[in-house]
């Protein structure tokens, strides 16, 4: 959606899939109709690019409904307990790459 909120498809189990919205916590990236914004979201899906599964910790909703999540990712990684351990912290990522800052 822009460089900090995110569509994800969340599979609960047992053929039960559900789209979520997902906040990523404690970053802002500034809003998608800015050219800082546009990088941050172009950030966030070149390195999702190709990336089947992701790990989400999520902690509370805000406002908006949406989850408020840590997202990790590894690519060409598919089991959630390796992602676990060796993946990226996009979170952390936005924040290295100037793209998002501390809230």
């Amino acid at each position: 959606i822009d460089g900090d909120t995110l569509a994800v498809t969340v599979d609960c189990g047992g053929g039960v899939y559900v789209l979520q919205n997902l906040r990523l916590r404690g970053i802002n990236a500034l809003e998608v109709d800015t050219p800082k914004g546009k990088q941050a979201k172009y950030f966030v899906e070149r390195n999702l690019q190709d990336t089947r599964t992701v790990v989400i910790r999520t902690f509370s909703t805000d406002v908006h409904g949406r989850y408020v999540a840590d997202l990790l990712y590894a690519r060409g990684i598919e089991d959630p307990l390796i992602i676990q351990k060796e993946g990226k912290y996009l979170n952390q990522e936005l924040l290295d790459a100037g793209h998002a800052y501390l809230l």
